[in-house]
C-alpha cells in the first residue's frame, strides 16, 4: 500500500502538526484516525484505529497511544486531505 503521506511533527500530547508537499500546515487534535500500514506492530494492515494521545521518546521518535499502548507513528498512515 503506497501513500503520498504528509510529514507529521509532534506538537503536544493532544495535537499533531501535519505538513503537505505544498507546505500547508494542518493541526490534528486527538482523537484522530490512522490506518495501519505495517504489520510489524502486531495490528493487521488496513486496520482503522483512533489515536488517543501523542508522544515523543528520548530519541525524539514520534509515537501514538492507541488503546493505552504506544506504537511508533511509522506503522500508520494518517488519512488527511488538504
Amino acid at each position: 500500500m503506497e501513500h503520498n503521506e504528509p510529514s507529521v511533527f509532534y506538537f503536544n500530547s493532544n495535537c499533531l502538526l501535519v505538513v503537505n508537499s505544498k507546505g500547508i500546515i494542518r493541526i490534528l487534535f486527538t482523537p484522530f484516525r490512522v490506518i495501519t500500514i505495517d504489520c510489524n506492530c502486531g495490528i493487521p494492515e488496513g486496520t482503522i484505529l483512533f489515536v488517543e494521545e501523542i508522544g515523543s521518546d528520548k530519541q525524539d521518535k514520534l509515537y501514538f497511544i492507541i488503546f493505552g499502548h504506544p506504537y511508533f507513528h511509522f506503522y500508520f498512515y494518517v488519512p488527511v486531505e488538504f
